[in-house]
């Protein structure tokens, strides 16, 4: 991946770097990236419908943030229930590392009210 511009790098908790590192532990001994499994990364699914209601959040300074909207959108396309939440200023990784935070909180909160309602 290239850096994005949007993404100030003093705000990078997880940097492009970091996740190309964490893909070659997770995939070490894989010859074929092309055989990634399915649950390692769900957005390459074709097929979506049938899925759970699913709850998806994401920072507007978060890495993944395009990534995550894309498969929302495709989620929903597919007929599946989504809550998302884009947490404006936010980085990748804010609810641990700002844990404290009023953000961090509304986070967590809203993670948890969706379980609840959806376990029940």
């Amino acid at each position: 991946m290239i850096p994005d511009a949007r993404f100030p790098k003093q705000f990078q908790m997880w940097t492009y770097i970091d996740n190309e590192t964490g893909w070659d532990a997770y995939l070490s001994g894989l010859d074929d990236r092309a055989d990634v499994p399915i649950y390692a990364a769900p957005a390459r699914a074709t097929e979506l419908g049938g899925l759970p209601p699913t709850y998806l959040d994401t920072g507007t300074l978060d890495i993944f943030h395009d990534e995550d909207i894309a498969y929302a959108k495709r989620l929903i396309d597919a007929g599946v229930s989504v809550e998302g939440h884009v947490w404006n200023g936010a980085p990748h990784g804010f609810d641990f590392f700002a844990k404290d935070s009023s953000l961090a909180k509304k986070a967590w909160q809203a993670r948890f009210a969706f379980l609840v309602e959806h376990l029940q």
